[in-house]
């Protein structure tokens, strides 16, 4: 709610998806909200049924021209919304555009939230390539702000996946249509550090396995769509991807071998010529 009061553009329609949670307190949020003038609207989900299907409820109960998807542990800079309106207004050919974005390191003590880190993230500028996408996720969904036409002709967020849905979407989104890149730090995508378990836990944290097994899914997805259209497509381009990470991590693999070795030297150099002293 304070990311979203802050902002400097003000034509904003806050839909809060409530996945199954306390409806008490969201309501005491929404109606501080609409109190501070902001357009607030509550969808209660009886039944949870994941990050994907709660997206999608959200985009269909709305009507804005454009939809971004705001995760409740994140936040934008106050000049976020109307950088990235003015930009796709200015670049009608860009159905979406992402900003770079900050990591912002939490603690959570006694059910409050301490910062202690913040640094850059994802840094981004001019567009993003499809070539790089496929290769890994290139930003997360707070930097992210769309077109609603788009859905003319992708499909909703695919609810069968637990994780990496954004990474699923930003694929087929990028096969249709180009994204444009704002270089400006206006993201903030907050990692809970030491929040594994329980009510402020983080898929990214508490669900880094499920992370590593969906990038296999989703990867192995496309490849049968090509394998079973005869034809080479966003499978092919994955298995390409995946081939490259490979030869990424082997080549850090040495280079971090190759640094320990001469720290190790180094480090025995040392000894030795103390000990010769």
């Amino acid at each position: 709610m304070e990311s979203l009061l802050r902002q400097t553009y003000k034509n904003i329609t806050w839909v809060i998806v409530n996945d199954n949670g306390d409806i008490k307190g969201v309501e005491i949020i929404a109606t501080e909200a609409r109190m501070a003038g902001l357009d607030t609207k509550v969808i209660n989900r009886e039944i949870s049924k994941g990050v994907a299907a709660a997206a999608n409820n959200g985009i269909k109960d709305s009507e804005s021209e454009l939809i971004h998807i705001h995760d409740d542990d994140d936040t934008i800079e106050p000049s976020f919304y109307e950088e990235v309106v003015s930009y796709l207004d200015a670049k009608p050919h860009y159905m979406g555009v992402v900003t770079c974005t900050n990591r912002i390191d939490e603690e959570i003590v006694n059910n409050k939230v301490f910062i202690i880190d913040n640094y850059k993230y994802y840094h981004l500028d001019g567009s993003i390539y499809i070539s790089d996408l496929v290769w890994k996720n290139q930003f997360s969904p707070i930097s992210f702000v769309y077109r609603r036409c788009v859905f003319d002709f992708i499909d909703l967020y695919d609810e069968s996946l637990p994780v990496l849905e954004d990474w699923d979407f930003n694929l087929r989104f990028a096969i249709k249509y180009d994204i444009g890149a704002i270089s400006k730090f206006l993201a903030n995508y907050h990692w809970r550090i030491n929040s594994n378990t329980g009510g402020m836990t983080q898929t990214v944290i508490s669900g880094s396995g499920l992370h590593q097994e969906y990038t296999a899914v989703i990867r192995n997805k496309m490849l049968r769509q090509d394998l079973e259209n005869g034809k080479s497509g966003l499978g092919l381009l994955m298995s390409l991807g995946r081939f490259q990470q490979l030869q990424v991590n082997s080549i850090k693999l040495v280079d971090d071998k190759v640094n320990a070795s001469l720290f190790l030297r180094h480090f025995i150099k040392k000894i030795v010529h103390r000990v010769r002293r």
